[in-house]
């Protein structure tokens, strides 16, 4: 026999499922390739930087473990958008060379970069 306590337990228990699968998760080679893709696509890039996407794979790897993001929250979000928050989240900053080329490095290096400069 069901009573309100084990229907409310089961109820409870339904409803963070849809709640844990309603956000994405980015580990360190889907942020690269989100960036990737988001820079090329939208033509802020003619190419990546292969060592800088070795050495900010190898940063976000040892940095950080995922970033997640709700699913309604990235819908609402254009593709420029998009690219911002993962760069943000990340804390991964983008120099455009003069031929194009997009160089990743850590905010913390590009800091260091503009006061040495």
């Amino acid at each position: 026999m069901l009573d309100s306590t084990s229907g409310g337990a089961s109820a409870q228990t339904s409803s963070t499922l849809p709640a844990a699968s309603a956000v994405f998760r980015f580990d360190s080679d889907q942020i690269i390739r989100a960036v990737t893709f988001h820079l090329l696509d939208l033509k802020r890039a003619k190419r990546i930087g292969k060592q800088s996407l070795k050495r900010t794979l190898t940063r976000l790897t040892t940095e950080l473990r995922t970033l997640a993001v709700p699913k309604d929250e990235w819908a609402g979000m254009t593709d420029s958008q998009r690219l911002t928050w993962l760069l943000e989240e990340s804390r991964t900053s983008v120099q455009i060379m003069s031929d194009g080329t997009a160089m990743l490095c850590s905010i913390k290096e590009a800091t260091k970069a503009q006061a040495a400069g």
